[in-house]
């Protein structure tokens, strides 16, 4: 059934199971037992072992103990378990950073990170490249031969930034090779007239830090590029070395979508892109607000290696340690680890198995808890889900086929949220990208995340909301996008600095002002008590009727070809143009200069889709608290209905038969999906 291979061969089905941490038990072989036991009766068939396993695998230096390792392997494969390896890279032994007191982080403030193991590895530090790329050759050597060996879990989380002497010589190098060295261009990139910041000599520019300089947005820019690019190089050391014995078995690392690191390039470098999800159901926030947060970053996963399914590498089966959250109540996590899979995940991966007697996470939600017993209703719901996920075999290897997408980008967080200006405290993809995002998740059209770098050949309608930093090409690759046919969005404060975070000159939106047809005189910031509104034309193109309200931002602009859709309500630029659409090529740019909110962003995004051709995973409205998904193998549609609430949901099918691939019921007419429920169709050939 599948339209791609599944991840490995060795295991066709979606994949279940957790972290698990046999090395913090070596001393209790009936615990080891029993979680053997309790790990088939959960329906659990992969599990990721191994994650910071370092201090057990080589206690001494050169001194290795695999023998557990072994055992693990060994039982795990007696009773058709397969494991998920990890490099143990995330966390050094002691003995090690006695050793090479330079693989210890320095931080912004130039202080070494001392006592600390996790999380805490210089990404430059040869030494400690060298020994990692050690440790992952040994593990490659001696397991790679391994019948149940389906995936290498390379690193866990990858994250943070070093600013020790071999960082700022290694950022130096970077800065060297990026401007062909030449400290003219440097000073020109970075404007360092500004303040007096010109610099005379490469030994004078050091990392961004509150002891120093962090008031050069070019210098911060530049920073945050070479901490992602140095990150790669380290990833690459610790592939290369497990390729050199492994070639066969793919990679994936665990990405945490945070801002530090640039995630599209950190996936790319890996087989299988694969995330950590950890949402707070239940919060005053609302269910579809939490589970629109995780689809984004699953689109943005799952676009990353497009044409083939991403991983849930981790999520929680109740409670994380870190965050101020409700227990999931009855069947809320079922129908979220399907909203997972629905976006096109082949996995449901939890942390943790089990929980441990001590450390920071002792209290994080686990599979099996301190008790031990699988009568919780905890452990009760991971085996009920295990038992779906059974069924649901024929989705494997399907993808999700978006012909819509949302842009994402990094360097653009980066500059955006650096600019100190407008944005103060906001966040560039809570405030900015998800309201759009969300737009079409309610609306059941499907989408990918990208950055300004991807390709878009394969899209109709692309969403780039707040495109502050647009880098060189871009603008010409949008141009050709729309000239084809293709529909663009964009908003206000777009457009307004290059690459280098200079300022374009000649007016916003600098190099998108062709393509929308608009020139933006001034940008106003609304306080959070203030409001303004758009009121749509009378016999406007989209046929958008009524009044919305806009906040925050409001762009004072005009009309240089654009069709003008909908204007401002009041305040000194009322009657002025608040929306306009541009006919470019045999394509339209529509131009949102306000910050509106779901009110005009949901009925403004279905005209659009329709009008694009955009297909929906279900035709009529759904109704709220109700999401529709679908994937797609080989001309065979899968239908995914999900209730995020706690009352039933109504459903028509009309005419259509599906059927429930758990129960191999038969559905049409109306049917009720109950409380935090979800059916996983097949659609019946007509």
């Amino acid at each position: 059934m599948s339209e791609f291979p599944p991840i490995n061969a060795k295991l066709p089905v979606i994949w279940y199971g957790a972290d698990y941490n046999p090395d913090q038990w070596l001393d209790r072989p009936d615990i080891l037992a029993e979680d053997i036991r309790l790990m088939k009766e959960a329906g659990c068939n992969v599990l990721s072992v191994g994650i910071f396993a370092w201090s057990r695998l080589e206690p001494k230096e050169g001194v290795y103990c695999f023998d557990w390792l072994d055992r693990i392997f060994d039982s795990f494969e007696a009773n058709g378990l397969y494991i998920n390896l990890a490099t143990p890279s995330a966390a050094y032994p002691l003995w090690l950073a006695e050793k090479h007191p330079e693989i210890v982080r320095v931080d912004a403030h130039r202080r070494r990170l001392r006592g600390r193991t996790r999380d805490n590895y210089c990404w430059t530090s040869p030494a400690y490249r060298k020994e990692v790329g050690r440790m992952d050759a040994e593990l490659a050597r001696r397991y790679a031969h391994r019948q149940n060996l389906v995936l290498w879990h390379v690193g866990n989380e990858y994250g943070g930034e070093c600013h020790c002497e071999l960082c700022q010589n290694a950022f130096r190098n970077y800065l060297k090779n990026r401007y062909n060295d030449s400290l003219d261009a440097v000073n020109k990139a970075w404007w360092t007239s500004f303040s007096s910041h010109l610099f005379t000599d490469w030994s004078q520019i050091e990392s961004p830090s509150p002891v120093g300089e962090s008031s050069i947005h070019g210098l911060n820019l530049d920073w945050r590029r070479f901490v992602t690019w140095q990150a790669c190089q380290f990833i690459e050391n610790e592939l290369n070395s497990i390729r050199l014995f492994s070639a066969n078995v793919p990679t994936t690392t665990n990405l945490t979508l945070g801002p530090d690191l640039d995630p599209y390039k950190i996936g790319s470098l890996f087989d299988v892109t694969s995330w950590d999800s950890y949402p707070t159901y239940h919060s005053p926030v609302g269910n579809i607000e939490v589970a629109e947060h995780q689809a984004l970053l699953s689109d943005l996963t799952r676009a990353i290696k497009p044409n083939r399914p991403f991983l849930l590498m981790e999520s929680t089966p109740s409670i994380t340690h870190s965050q101020w959250a409700k227990l999931k109540r009855p069947g809320m996590h079922q129908v979220a680890s399907l909203l997972m899979t629905a976006l096109g995940s082949d996995s449901v991966m939890h942390f943790q198995w089990r929980k441990g007697r001590g450390g920071l996470e002792k209290f994080h939600g686990a599979i099996i808890g301190h008790d031990g017993d699988s009568r919780p209703r905890t452990f009760q719901e991971v085996k009920a889900l295990g038992k779906t996920l059974q069924g649901l075999s024929d989705v494997v290897g399907s993808l999700v086929q978006p012909q819509a997408a949302v842009v994402f980008d990094w360097e653009n967080r980066w500059a955006l949220e650096d600019a100190r200006c407008l944005t103060g405290s906001r966040s560039y993809w809570f405030d900015f990208v998800h309201p759009h995002h969300k737009a079409f998740f309610e609306l059941g059209v499907a989408t990918d995340v990208i950055s300004q770098d991807m390709p878009v050949d394969s899209y109709k309608l692309i969403s780039a909301p707040v495109l502050y930093l647009v880098k060189p090409g871009v603008a010409e690759k949008l141009k050709k996008f729309v000239r084809n046919g293709g529909t663009l969005i964009l908003t206000f404060w777009s457009g307004i600095v290059d690459d280098s975070d200079l300022c374009y000159l000649g007016g916003a939106p600098g190099p998108l002002r062709e393509l929308a047809g608009i020139w933006v005189e001034e940008i106003d910031t609304l306080y959070r008590e203030d409001t303004n509104a758009l009121r749509p034309c009378s016999g406007n193109a989209l046929h958008l009727v009524g009044s919305f309200p806009v906040k925050t931002y409001c762009e004072v602009i005009h009309a240089e070809g654009a069709e003008v859709l909908a204007a401002y309500e009041s305040d000194y630029y009322a009657g002025l143009p608040a929306l306009t659409v541009n006919k470019y090529g045999k394509g339209k740019v529509y131009y949102l200069a306000a910050n509106a909110d779901a009110a005009f962003l949901n009925p403004f995004y279905a005209r659009i889709a329709l009008e694009a051709q955009i297909p929906f995973a279900v035709d009529g409205i759904l109704p709220p608290g109700l999401i529709a998904k679908r994937r797609h193998a080989n001309g065979t549609d899968f239908l995914f209905l999900l209730n995020f609430e706690h009352e039933p949901k109504s459903f028509d099918f009309g005419s259509e038969r599906w059927i429930k691939l758990e129960s191999h019921e038969v559905l049409s007419g109306t049917h009720s999906i109950p409380p935090y429920g979800a059916f996983v169709l097949k659609k019946v050939s007509s």
